[in-house]
């Protein structure tokens, strides 16, 4: 089943939200925590402006899950244009991270663009999942590749 992500591209700096350090509150003698299931198939289109410069690319998120551990894949292909230039740019790489046990957790995932050749590169991007209306909000940096393996500051919100 297909699932959709909009994406938009924040023109101001990214905020972020921190998470909590620490264990799942678990003392050995109550419940095993609960997480929710966010694994699957996001597709969408991530536009916007930053700097003067638009980005215009399609954008696929895949998302395994394991308790409270995701991992998976992104890609992505477009362009950026800054109206009298238009360069191409693309991304793919692994996702890990994790979500925070109960309702409405926060979530956490780290990018690597390495299989697009920019092996030392990382994005963090950090946010909540909408328990109610099934929807990820992430804030961050977008790993894109270009001639400079850059990346592109955006809050992204997954509908699943």
């Amino acid at each position: 089943m297909r699932r959709f992500l909009i994406l938009t591209a924040v023109v101001a700096s990214a905020s972020f939200i921190g998470l909590a350090c620490g264990g799942d509150g678990d003392d050995g003698t109550g419940p095993s925590p609960s997480y929710e299931n966010v694994s699957g198939e996001y597709v969408g289109v991530l536009a916007g402006t930053a700097q003067g410069i638009a980005l215009d690319a399609e954008f696929t998120l895949t998302i395994s899950q394991s308790r409270d551990a995701i991992y998976g894949s992104y890609n992505l292909w477009g362009t950026l244009s800054d109206g009298a230039n238009i360069v191409s740019v693309w991304g793919e790489g692994d996702i890990s991270g994790r979500i925070e046990a109960g309702n409405n957790p926060s979530v956490e995932v780290r990018a690597w663009p390495g299989r697009s050749g920019c092996w030392n590169v990382e994005n963090d991007l950090w946010g909540t999942y909408d328990s109610t209306n099934r929807v990820i909000t992430l804030s961050g940096t977008v790993p894109i590749i270009d001639d400079a393996c850059r990346g592109y500051p955006s809050t992204m919100i997954l509908y699943r």
